[in-house]
């Protein structure tokens, strides 16, 4: 038994020392001698050198030949050529360095950074997927491949990035990864898989800077874009996980739910974004002008009252509860309010908008036309104030060439707003220039599903000796506001003028 154990204990010995034939295993190579590897790595950074030295002097010249561009075209153009000679022996440098170092990061960072600032995005993109496999927790490079990845419309693969981004970006600052990786993401996604896919990122983006201007306009123009796609809601629903339903998918639901006048849904979502974010003095406040159109306003006022006044400055809390009054349809009070509000923050732009918005509800015409202008001469761009000023010029029928040119200012800073297009054809309208009157409130309307909007359309069509096409645009304005009094009144008119020209015999009704 002893002998059989020891001739057991030699054959494995000798397994393990030596293998079968067939299954021999290559030897490994040995590795260079530490005075070659010295010596590759000089020659390696001494290329690296000679790269950048010679990218710097490509980028001297560039800027030599921007400066003379206008002065010397054939000098310009000679600095051109030295600047592409430099930049082609530049990149051969760069390139041998890598080749020699393919381990170093500090050469395969420098040429991939050279590649993109050139738009070489393509021979980028490769030195980029080297350095994330390298260093996976390298965030920013993974967030540039994931740029350049979208640039050349690898968008899946993009996506992809983006995503490891947010897995792996600990210590990025809150600002960067919402410009760098979650609008991006929101805009790659939308394009991959419709705009509900959107959502998740954006929200996201919601989270991490709450209401930072850097997300303001994509989030509008989400908004507005989703008035467009019916059941934009339920699909976003669907397309957001559970665990991903904090503040900023609450708040954007609510937001969009409001844009779409769905006034119990955007309260029902802003109540869950006030729960996730009782700091959110704008939650509070589209929550409370939810409650307001529902017909709640002593609950909205009540909210309010909840709302934080850390953020706020003077005569703010007076301006939020003129703006609830306002939408309450509660013209007197809403002006008493704002006028106490004004008084407060003299110099607040908003504030004195929304006093000549309740001016003109009250039918105090020039007093909202003397608001606004004092508003432009505290800022001669408030695009909001050139709209209203340039509108309100139209309803007296006054000064319609310098409307005109107020709302196209207006224009000029937000070409898509249904709002200030509305305007634009009102003026058309009031120059007896119903063709393009026609045309521009078309398209606003297309951007806007405004009651005001439909009501201009009306008259316009029945100036253009219409009246079917005005009588139904007329009862669409009625179907988005039962109580427009004005409305109501032109559809009797045109009724009273006989059924024989197709107008219905009676409006609709106002549903309560």
């Amino acid at each position: 038994m002893r002998r059989w154990l020891l001739v057991m204990a030699v054959l494995l010995w000798g397994c393990a020392g030596v293998p079968m034939e067939g299954a021999r295993e290559k030897e490994p190579t040995p590795e260079p001698p530490p005075k070659v590897l010295r010596q590759v790595k000089v020659e390696a950074y001494a290329s690296y050198g000679q790269g950048v030295l010679l990218e710097a002097r490509a980028d001297r010249l560039l800027a030599q030949a921007r400066r003379l561009a206008f002065l010397d075209r054939t000098l310009a153009q000679e600095k051109r050529r030295q600047a592409a000679e430099c930049w082609a022996q530049s990149r051969q440098a760069l390139g041998r360095a890598v080749e020699l170092d393919p381990e170093g990061l500090t050469p395969l960072r420098r040429l991939a950074l050279a590649l993109t600032q050139r738009g070489e995005f393509e021979e980028a993109i490769p030195y980029l997927e080297r350095i994330v496999t390298m260093a996976p927790d390298d965030f920013h490079t993974r967030a540039e491949l994931a740029r350049r990845y979208e640039t050349v419309d690898r968008l899946a693969e993009a996506r992809r990035e983006y995503r490891l981004v947010l897995r792996t970006a600990s210590g990025a600052s809150q600002d960067w990864l919402v410009a760098k990786v979650y609008l991006p993401l929101a805009r790659v996604s939308e394009q991959l898989y419709g705009l509900a896919a959107a959502v998740e990122p954006l929200a996201g983006a919601l989270d991490a800077g709450a209401e930072a201007r850097l997300v303001e306009a994509a989030v509008r123009r989400l908004v507005v874009s989703a008035q467009k796609e019916e059941g934009f809601i339920e699909r976003a629903e669907k397309a957001v996980r559970a665990e991903s339903r904090g503040f900023g998918f609450h708040y954007l639901m609510g937001w969009v739910a409001f844009a779409g006048q769905d006034w119990a849904t955007s309260a029902a979502y802003l109540d869950g974004a006030v729960e996730a974010k009782p700091d959110s003095w704008s939650a509070h406040l589209y929550r409370c002008l939810a409650l307001a159109q529902l017909g709640q306003v002593e609950e909205a006022l009540a909210k309010l009252e909840q709302a934080p006044r850390t953020a706020l400055g003077p005569g703010s809390v007076e301006t939020l509860k003129g703006l609830i009054l306002l939408r309450a349809r509660r013209y007197e009070d809403a002006r008493q309010t704002l006028e106490e509000a004004v008084r407060l923050a003299p110099r607040n732009i908003v504030v004195r908008y929304q006093l000549a918005g309740a001016y003109e509800k009250l039918g105090r015409l020039d007093d909202a036309i003397e608001m606004l202008k004092v508003n432009l001469t505290l800022d001669p761009n408030h695009a909001d104030t050139l709209n209203a000023l340039g509108y309100f010029y139209a309803e007296k029928s006054v000064r319609l060439a310098e409307a005109e040119q107020l709302i196209r200012r207006a224009l000029f800073q937000e070409p898509n707003n249904g709002a200030y297009l509305d305007s634009l054809g009102w003026v058309f309208f009031k120059q007896g220039r119903l063709d393009q009157a026609l045309e521009v409130l078309t398209r606003a309307a297309q951007r806007s599903p405004d009651p005001v909007i439909y009501e201009h359309l009306g008259d316009v069509y029945l100036e253009h000796d219409q009246p079917q096409e005005a009588a139904r645009w007329w009862e669409r304005a009625l179907e988005h506001d039962p109580d427009a009094a004005s409305v109501r009144r032109k559809l009797e008119a045109l009724r009273a003028r006989g059924s024989s020209q197709g107008v219905p015999e009676q409006a609709p009704q106002t549903t309560e």
